[in-house]
């Protein structure tokens, strides 16, 4: 079949391509040559030749080979060859990325499953994976493209298996109220022994109220098998898959969270590379002989070659070079190395307390970068309602199931300081014992598991058996 891609999908591939490239570093972003950094005007000109990038004899010929091909410095513009070997791409996005999962993660989301699902907990994948390595996969995915898709498969044991699909493999889809039908696309080895991929695509959609299949080849326009899933005796009547966002579960694209971060790196990554290029150009000015002959010109120059000249007259002098925009060009990168960390210092804010009107909040979500807590809860929220669909299927309860994604990230408790001011505060009635009791909970105060309603049950039966503490003191002083 001839796929055929959402216009959406259209739009934002080339932010997906992007952002993957920066998480995967500079050798991924190097090896696009002039997508991200394009040949100055100066070297377009320039010879080409065949790339020299070293000996590596010592690597044996198979291993060179692959070094040759997979060099990210190689180019055949001799000049835009070292330009690019000489820039920089700093690493901010794959930081950003793996501490904003290494905060997510600060405490595993709680879970609950009945039995018959209870395997899914440490194999919950067609790949093996754990519920929780699912869920992290899921976040990291999300925060780099901003959706990824989650359905149900039964594997040859007959057991319930999740399967995950990256944003790029979710070509198409059809919503009008709720997803009816979706096109995906799947890479598939041709054996273990190659790294040779054929592309299989998949239409899972609702006809007449029944759950199907179509599977197709690249170069077949019918489908190859149309299978009707069938669990427990009986077809499925809704699609058991899930298309997870950044701010919502709706099918329509959500901007990719670690974006701005990637395009700030791509822009400190250009400016490096001019820098480098204005360093080298400095330290290696132009030698200029005037009064002489090509034949007398020197082969080599340096502090060991002497330069002798037959007319008088002749003069022999370097290039003067201004440094001065050099300076101009570390500023820069300076300023965007703090925009960076305020985009991704932006990604762990949580929602504020207050209450918003419907349109203010989709106002205010789509005018910022969507939030670490926002991923969180979607990628939770889709994984609790395939679990529950899975439940279904098995004849059980989904009352019995929670997943429940931790969202809490605050790192430390609170000082001595803030404790007291606390208390003080409740003491003078300027808060609640609640308000207290909460504050108390949000820092780890409390017994691991236990609510803000759990502790005030504990004071209220304390107070009842034991005399009340005061901080007044008695008449007259002490």
């Amino acid at each position: 079949m001839t796929p055929t891609y959402h216009t959406e999908y259209k739009q934002n591939i080339y932010n997906w391509s992007l952002v993957r490239d920066c998480v995967q570093g500079e050798a991924a972003v190097k090896r696009k040559n002039t997508l991200y950094l394009p040949i100055p005007s100066g070297m377009i000109n320039a010879q080409s030749a065949d790339s020299y990038i070293g000996n590596y004899s010592t690597y044996g010929l198979d291993n060179k080979r692959n070094i040759e091909l997979y060099n990210p410095n190689k180019h055949t513009n001799p000049a835009y060859q070292a330009y690019l070997h000489r820039a920089h791409l700093p690493g901010m996005t794959d930081h950003t990325l793996r501490g904003l999962l290494g905060i997510a993660m600060r405490k595993h989301p709680t879970v609950s499953l009945p039995s018959s699902l209870q395997y899914m907990i440490g194999d919950a994948t067609m790949g093996h994976l754990s519920l929780i390595n699912l869920f992290i996969e899921s976040v990291s995915e999300v925060l780099q493209t901003g959706r990824c898709g989650l359905g149900l498969d039964v594997d040859d044991m007959g057991q319930i298996k999740f399967v995950m699909y990256k944003a790029e493999d979710i070509m198409n889809w059809d919503y009008d109220k709720k997803l009816n039908k979706v096109l995906l696309k799947e890479e598939k080895l041709e054996d273990w022994l190659s790294d040779e991929c054929y592309e299989e695509y998949k239409i899972l959609e609702i006809e007449d109220g029944v759950f199907t299949v179509s599977e197709f080849y690249a170069d077949n326009s019918e489908p190859d098998e149309v299978t009707v899933p069938v669990v427990m005796g009986r077809p499925l009547g809704e699609l058991p898959f899930k298309i997870v966002g950044a701010l919502t579960n709706e099918p329509n694209v959500d901007p990719a969270p670690l974006l701005p971060v990637a395009l700030t790196a791509l822009q400190i990554y250009m400016k490096n590379a001019d820098l480098s290029q204005a360093e080298y150009l400095t330290c290696n000015p132009t030698l200029i002989i005037t009064g002489a002959s090509p034949d007398e010109a020197p082969v080599t120059t340096g502090s060991t070659v002497a330069i002798v000249l037959n007319d008088p007259m002749s003069k022999v002098y370097y290039t003067e070079t201004d440094s001065s925009g050099m300076t101009h060009l570390l500023k820069h990168i300076e300023k965007l190395s703090d925009e960076a960390s305020q985009h991704g210092a932006s990604l762990i804010a949580q929602q504020k307390g207050e209450k918003e009107s419907g349109d203010a909040l989709r106002i205010r979500q789509a005018a910022s970068t969507s939030t670490l807590h926002s991923v969180v809860n979607t990628v939770g929220d889709a994984i609790e309602s395939l679990l529950k669909t899975a439940s279904n299927w098995m004849g059980v309860d989904s009352a019995q199931i929670l997943f429940e994604p931790n969202t809490e990230f605050s790192e430390s408790g609170l000082d001595a300081g803030q404790m007291m001011s606390l208390m003080n505060a409740y003491l003078n009635g300027g808060i609640s014992l609640e308000t207290l009791v909460d504050n108390f909970r949000r820092s780890g105060m409390l017994q691991s598991g236990d609510d803000t309603s759990t502790e005030l049950s504990r004071l209220k039966a304390q107070s009842e058996t034991q005399p009340v503490v005061t901080t007044q003191q008695p008449e007259g002083g002490i």
